[in-house]
């Protein structure tokens, strides 16, 4: 693969990411707090953190992979939006079209 790789985990406190050069391997890191309002925030601000310190445009970046704990730890802390059972009349659920 040419070009630069990124790969982003979006943690509970904090969001990782890593920028390398898919040629030379040479590497550069980037944290930032994590936005739980809009973690798209977070990977932004550690991606243009990541991109000026590697002196590398946004063009050049072939691939990016994403790994989140936000909804794992939502769940174990028990956080989020409150659920209710759906009545279906009766009936079973209709499976969804995906």
């Amino acid at each position: 693969m040419r070009g630069f790789q990124v790969g982003v985990d979006i943690g509970g406190t904090f969001t990782d990411l890593i920028l390398v050069d898919s040629a030379t391997g040479d590497f550069t890191v980037a944290k930032s707090l994590t936005t739980p309002d809009d973690p798209a925030r977070a990977l932004a601000t550690a991606l243009e953190d990541a991109l000026t310190r590697a002196r590398v445009k946004a063009v050049q970046v072939a691939q990016v992979i994403h790994g989140t704990t936000l909804v794992t730890n939502a769940i174990i802390e028990r956080k989020g939006a409150a659920r209710r059972p759906h009545d279906h009349g009766g009936l079973p659920p209709r499976p969804r079209d995906w």
